[in-house]
């Protein structure tokens, strides 16, 4: 089994058991996405909530893309608290790590760099309606990764801004 399989599987567990501590119904998982491409190209996704009261939820957020040019996956927990009836803050951190083979990683700026890439995350969440949501965040690094996002050319930046919405259905 790959490494960050075994990862999202001990993350179920371990958010299991503490669920199950505490009241039955406070676990819930708000997406999970699995599309398998031409079977060269996967997109795993997952976001489990844990409610710690009527206004705070921490979150757990997972990511993982796989294609012929790249194999990288993100992890993020995140603390939510809604600051006013549809508005919420996000405070966190994410890890990233690059799975792509050295021979084949065009994204490598620093062979001696961490392999993570670690940044804390800023942001808000806007629920003009129950089923969509608006969001934007702040990422900055806060390691020396030895490579770059996907689709950065440069090691130079430092920060990322990102900007979205979400809409259930």
């Amino acid at each position: 089994m790959v490494p960050q399989r075994q990862f999202l599987i001990s993350l179920f567990i371990i958010a299991g058991f503490y669920a199950a501590a505490q009241e039955p119904q406070s676990l819930h998982i708000e997406s999970f996405a699995y599309p398998n491409l031409d079977e060269k190209y996967n997109f795993e996704e997952f976001l489990i909530s844990q409610r710690i009261n009527e206004t705070t939820a921490i979150l757990l957020k997972g990511f993982h893309e796989k294609s012929p040019g790249f194999n990288i996956f993100s992890g993020q927990l995140v603390l939510r608290k809604k600051v006013a009836q549809k508005l919420s803050t996000l405070i966190g951190i994410r890890q990233e790590w690059d799975f792509t083979s050295r021979q084949n990683n065009q994204n490598i700026i620093n062979p001696n760099g961490d392999a993570a890439r670690k940044e804390i995350y800023l942001g808000l969440e806007y629920e003009p309606k129950p089923n969509l949501l608006i969001y934007a965040g702040y990422g900055q690094l806060i390691n020396n990764p030895k490579f770059v996002p996907r689709g950065f050319k440069n090691g130079d930046g430092t920060s990322t801004f990102s900007l979205g919405s979400k809409w259930k259905f």
